[in-house]
């Protein structure tokens, strides 16, 4: 049997300009993240957006979109993920660092594209076209990217 297993990532926007995490520790670190996480079984996936941002960066999200439905397959692992990606554009409170990551505010040129998680380098750039995506990507450990394949679509058929 197939096991699914779900995450929320959020793109944090103010105007043009992205936050970002610096990933201190744990799987993917020394690199830069969006936030987010896995959703956990007692929350929808708006929920777990809004908690781990609250929890990653100190930002309470007012508002967020979704932008795509992105599902992950690693070679060496049975266990599928299917992520949703919001865009979060109306937020308070104020800006911490945390544990886990240190977020940074980039404009549309400075985006450290060199230094981003891998599976996030392949897709940042096409949400940040504005249009809805879904796609698939197929790893091989956490670092090599062995097929990938994005379409942009109208509407979410889940």
């Amino acid at each position: 049997m197939e096991q699914e297993k779900y995450y929320s990532l959020a793109l944090i926007m103010k105007g043009r300009d992205i936050l970002l995490g610096y990933k201190k520790k744990g799987v993917g670190h020394d690199k830069w993240h969006c936030f987010g996480g896995p959703v956990e079984s007692d929350q929808n996936i708006e929920e777990a957006t809004g908690r781990r941002i609250k929890e990653q960066c100190g930002l309470v999200v007012r508002k967020f979109e979704k932008a795509a439905i992105l599902d992950f397959e690693n070679k060496n692992d049975p266990v599928k993920t299917k992520v949703h990606v919001f865009v979060a554009t109306e937020f308070e409170d104020t800006l911490e660092e945390s544990r886990e990551l240190l977020p940074q505010w980039f404009g549309p040129r400075e985006i450290p594209f060199d230094s981003l998680w891998i599976n996030i380098k392949n897709w940042l750039p096409k949400i940040l076209y504005g249009k809805l995506l879904k796609g698939y990507m197929l790893f091989q450990g956490n670092e090599a990217v062995l097929y990938s394949k994005f379409n942009f679509v109208e509407i979410f058929n889940l």
